[in-house]
């Protein structure tokens, strides 16, 4: 019974406080009757109706209890009386309070990270269903024929739309693009993929020499800031002499994906 304990609590005024007051806690010593049978610490803080949410804590401690002491009892009341905003409330038993904030503090954080668990950031995984040609010499935007299921594509692309080659960006932040692509063998000249944003600049482009006798495979990357609007598109260009196919493999080639990750 000798103690130490220490109450503490946190106060707020709201949008109900409509007069400013003094918070209070108090901490009694009470009987196996639930008799008080002594005041022992008290605390205050001073609330302002015009702080908003301003949390202040009140704390006490308290020792050399009562002998016949079985219960600890807490009241919390504001003197003039109104609405204030009253947090964790605390009893240890230690000669000063345990280091917390008040529950509202932590419901932003968790709010946003309820918020970014529940999030499913724009991604497409797309793909042709035919090879595509593509001459001598002449930079082709590769049009698109079809759209992996499972991806949030957020109307990125749609069989439908009018520029099959381009990739509509929906949110603005940090994208990250991959494209994987077959060329049929041929071990003339050179084979250049990249990606193009709004027509404009390139962002990534891969240039290399192919092997004679077997089919290419070439991939271009890039992690960039897009903005809600923009699109991108993937651009082949080869210089074998001849006309030469993006070749079809399932689920591997020419496949596109996009993500926003930021």
């Amino acid at each position: 019974l000798t103690g130490p304990y220490t109450v503490s609590a946190w106060f707020a005024a709201f949008e109900a406080t409509t007069a400013n007051t003094t918070a209070k806690i108090e901490l009694w010593a009470v009987d196996s009757n639930r008799t008080r049978l002594k005041l022992l610490a008290t605390a205050q803080v001073s609330i302002n109706a015009s702080e908003k949410y301003k949390w202040k804590r009140a704390w006490a401690t308290a020792q050399n209890l009562p002998a016949n002491t079985e219960y600890l009892e807490i009241t919390i009341f504001c003197d003039p009386d109104t609405w204030v905003l009253c947090d964790g409330v605390q009893l240890v038993p230690l000669p000063y309070p345990a280091t917390y904030d008040p529950e509202s503090n932590v419901w932003p954080i968790a709010r946003a990270l309820d918020s970014l668990a529940g999030y499913v950031p724009p991604s497409i995984r797309i793909t042709r269903t035919s090879n595509r040609s593509v001459p001598d010499s002449t930079p082709v935007a590769i049009p698109w024929q079809a759209r992996f299921p499972g991806y949030n594509h957020s109307g990125m692309w749609d069989p439908g739309q009018a520029y099959t080659e381009r990739i509509y960006i929906p949110e603005s932040g940090k994208y990250l693009v991959i494209c994987t692509v077959r060329w049929a063998a041929n071990g003339n000249g050179y084979r250049l993929l990249a990606i193009k944003v709004n027509g404009g600049n390139n962002i990534a482009k891969v240039q290399e020499v192919p092997v004679a006798g077997n089919p290419m495979y070439q991939q271009v990357s890039a992690m960039a800031h897009l903005n809600a609007g923009d699109y991108i598109e993937i651009v082949a260009l080869q210089n074998s002499g001849v006309t030469l196919n993006l070749e079809l493999e399932a689920d591997t080639a020419p496949v596109l994906q996009v993500i926003k990750i930021g």
